[in-house]
């Protein structure tokens, strides 16, 4: 757990997790899930992720652009903090996270990221936002820590909505169905 988040909570509270970042077995039956819902319940015009489910939808989003079938029309990335990673590795019960060098600009609908730059994860949040088309990336990385912008700043509120609606607004604009 992050130490950000650890702040929040008592010494006797539970928390959960859909997925083990470490084991690619419940990574695997993450994304699977993910899938089988959208297939069900979608299609959706956009999904706002936070922390380590940011790494699930883009996993889940590569595999399905390779496949040659839709995603969202946009997506919303806040404090990314697990990569995306191959899905045929998660297969073979491993974790390789996609190479940004050959994977760059896979993610091709609007995209909107946001971090901050004491966020530990930091450059996952990165990594993760060079995996998405350069013409269709909006970025704003805020001066706090693995949150997403409140009270505390009026400026980054103010950036991170902004960014936002940049990423919906194109999505409006482009076809990606």
């Amino acid at each position: 757990m992050f130490q950000d988040l650890k702040s929040l909570l008592t010494g006797e509270d539970k928390t959960w997790a859909y997925f083990d970042e470490k084991d690619p077995a419940t990574a695997l039956k993450a994304v699977d899930d993910l899938d089988a819902f959208v297939e069900s319940y979608g299609p959706y015009d956009g999904v706002i992720t936070f922390s380590y489910s940011s790494g699930v939808v883009a996993t889940w989003m590569t595999r399905r652009l390779r496949q040659g079938k839709s995603t969202f029309k946009c997506a919303i990335f806040l404090s990314a903090s697990s990569p995306a990673v191959d899905y045929n590795s998660l297969l073979e019960e491993k974790i390789v996270s996609l190479p940004v060098s050959e994977m760059g600009g896979a993610i091709t609908i609007p995209t909107a990221h946001i971090w901050g730059s004491k966020d530990p994860h930091a450059q996952f949040a990165a990594d993760l936002s060079m995996l998405c088309d350069p013409q269709l990336r909006s970025v704003y990385v805020h001066d706090r820590g693995h949150e997403v912008p409140g009270a505390g700043s009026k400026e980054a509120v103010t950036s991170t909505v902004n960014m936002i609606r940049r990423a919906t607004l194109m999505a409006r604009e482009t076809e990606v169905y």
